[in-house]
């Protein structure tokens, strides 16, 4: 059995209510307002507080669903069963009480007692329970008033005008089934005590033989309460408030009477309901496929990233084993240069001027005139190191003494060495 209270999605729930409902030209007008709120949520109080802040209980409402057509297709096959529903404590033992006396002629009609009310009011907000002694009329009005000061009606304001042209549509079944539409856009809290208090109406009016309260008079009673209509003291008369009054009577008589049916989703809705969930589970399951082979996407590239990074460092010559063996290389040359004397090689081709107070080496041209002087038996000063191949070894004679000694350096080059 398919009713609102098993609506997960209610906003595409929504969506299709009003695109049946624009079907029958009713459109959707003003704007939902934001539920009203406790300026003191430490301050708990009975009335004037939202259904949101109250507290509640489970009951049990009957409801009507429609399971599909017939075979023939004239009507459509329901199925009735009771619910549980969230509903205010104080409406649930106000209804029970009410029903003690329900015999009471002139229920919901007649005033009562305002200061037996008002006493009332105060045991009830030091959360005493309802006694055996309080009169029926009383109590009656007690809900009334407690109905009238909610912050936001059971009926939204905003659904008050597509209810007004739900009844005047030429076909009275067509007027039920937009009423129900209808209904069904209400908060699912506001709506199940509503219907709650719908069918305690219409068990009140069951007994109308003896209260003379039938849906008819209750409506009329019932109308200001569950749909406010705000009429200024100079437009009493006007005839478009009068209407107003009279049809808003009107939708609360046929929504007593059908009071079953409005918590029941129509069957076209539900299958239209169940194909769009359906659709939407497989496009989720297909999202997480995607996502999960993704996410094995990257984690796979994540992992082959290390792998080839390890191969890299093992299998392959990385850069820094490439450049610390171009610094062994570079050693060993420094040091076979360091062990065989050899001119110096200039590695670049940026020019620098020479230092001359540091010996850097030998020009070419120093070369050449040390290899002249080499070949006349002179070295310049200048050389650092002694030449290599066969040498003239000169005997120097003294007064006692005659010795062989190695090429010396000419500190004179004017003069020749002697041989």
């Amino acid at each position: 059995m398919h009713h609102i209270f098993n609506v997960e999605d209610n906003i595409t729930f929504n969506a299709l209510v009003w695109s049946e409902l624009k079907k029958h030209g009713i459109k959707e007008t003003g704007r939902w307002r934001k539920p009203t709120r406790n300026n003191d949520p430490h301050k708990k109080t009975l009335f004037c507080q939202p259904l949101e802040l109250l507290e509640c209980e489970q009951v049990l409402i009957m409801v009507e669903s429609e399971l599909g057509n017939s075979s023939d297709g004239s009507k459509p096959v329901c199925a009735k069963g009771d619910i549980l529903v969230q509903v205010p404590t104080f409406v649930v033992q106000s209804c029970q009480a009410i029903l003690k006396g329900v015999h009471t002629e002139g229920l919901f009609r007649k005033a009562g007692s305002a200061c037996r009310q008002r006493e009332i009011k105060r045991q009830l907000e030091r959360k005493e329970e309802f006694k055996s002694s309080h009169d029926v009329i009383d109590l009656a009005n007690i809900l009334k008033q407690f109905l009238r000061e909610l912050p936001d009606p059971l009926i939204p304001y905003q659904l008050h005008d597509v209810l007004l042209k739900c009844v005047q549509m030429e076909s009275l079944e067509k007027a039920s089934q937009m009423l129900h539409l209808t209904c069904l856009l209400i908060p699912q809290q506001a709506l199940a005590t509503l219907c709650y208090l719908l069918q305690f109406f219409e068990a009140v009016a069951s007994n109308s033989s003896k209260n003379l309260m039938d849906a008819s008079n209750i409506s009329i009673v019932m109308a200001p309460t569950l749909m406010p209509v705000n009429i200024t003291a100079s437009s009493r008369n006007d005839r478009q408030n009068c209407s107003k009054l009279q049809n808003s009577a009107k939708v609360i008589q046929m929504l007593i009477e059908n009071s079953n049916k409005l918590c029941g989703i129509p069957h076209a809705i539900a299958t239209r309901l169940v194909s769009i969930s359906t659709t939407s589970l497989i496009d989720q399951d297909r999202g997480r496929r995607n996502s999960r082979s993704k996410s094995r996407h990257r984690r796979s590239s994540s992992f082959n990233r290390v792998f080839e990074g390890l191969r890299k460092i093992v299998g392959v010559k990385s850069d820094f084993s490439a450049s610390v063996e171009h610094l062994s290389d570079c050693r060993s040359e420094s040091a076979a240069d360091l062990a065989i004397p050899s001119s110096p090689v200039i590695r670049s081709t940026f020019k620098r001027k020479v230092d001359l107070e540091i010996n850097t080496g030998l020009s070419i041209k120093k070369k050449k005139a040390a290899l002249e002087g080499l070949s006349q038996g002179k070295v310049l000063c200048t050389t650092p190191l002694t030449p290599q191949g066969n040498h003239r070894y000169i005997i120097q004679t003294d007064n006692h003494h005659s010795y062989f000694a190695s090429p010396r350096i000419d500190l004179n080059p004017r003069l020749n060495i002697s041989h």
